[in-house]
């Protein structure tokens, strides 16, 4: 059979852990604290990962809550869980992966205390987004942020690999006005972008009104 649904899918987890593990090496530390420092993130806190993939930022996010907190990570794809989950075995931190798709997150309402998707949004259907916009702004509590990073058009006009990578996709440009309209939609009070430490990759951060 040529090209079915679950080819496909493959073929899109490749290239999506091929873009991730690109982002996260070579500045994976710098890149993950930059983001982190934007949320405050305190001891004690549960923390949700949307879009977790090969599971770094998770993992990070886990160092930061600890001691008593932890961290879910959801990704839509189960070889990205089964890989994360393989990681997170040889750190053993409080890290939970669960396969589900960001427009149905298996959580209670008001479940955490800061909610990340990074480049993550932009894979979710086109008719699908605003729910899973709406699924975060769900399960945060009263107060909670909600992190996005995505691609935002800006950055090196191709010089970095992760621009060049992305110039195959121009429809990824703009991830991250796109991200904004979508939370604002949901309820949430968005803060003013910012840059991240990669060229091309922007972040916002977002609040559930108290």
């Amino acid at each position: 059979h040529h090209g079915g649904a679950a080819d496909d899918g493959l073929i899109r987890w490749a290239a999506r852990y091929d873009l991730l593990q690109r982002v996260f090496w070579r500045r994976g530390r710098r890149w993950r604290n930059a983001l982190l420092d934007e949320l405050d993130l305190r001891p004690g806190q549960r923390v949700l990962d949307v879009g977790s993939g090969p599971g770094q930022l998770a993992q990070a996010m886990a160092d930061r809550v600890q001691p008593g907190g932890s961290v879910d990570g959801v990704d839509g794809a189960s070889e990205m869980v089964r890989h994360a989950e393989r990681r997170n075995r040889r750190r053993r931190r409080p890290v939970t992966f669960t396969t589900a798709r960001a427009q149905e997150l298996p959580f209670a309402d008001a479940t955490f205390d800061a909610v990340t998707c990074t480049l993550a949004l932009h894979h979710v259907a086109p008719d699908a987004r605003a729910a899973a916009a709406a699924e975060m702004y769900r399960v945060l509590r009263p107060g909670g942020r909600v992190l996005i990073a995505d691609f935002d058009g800006s950055g090196g006009g191709g010089r970095t690999p992760l621009a060049r990578l992305h110039s195959r996709h121009p429809e990824h440009a703009g991830s991250l006005d796109r991200a904004i309209s979508l939370l604002t939609a949901a309820g949430f009070t968005v803060g003013t972008p910012g840059r991240t430490p990669i060229g091309g990759i922007g972040r916002v951060v977002a609040v559930r009104s108290a």
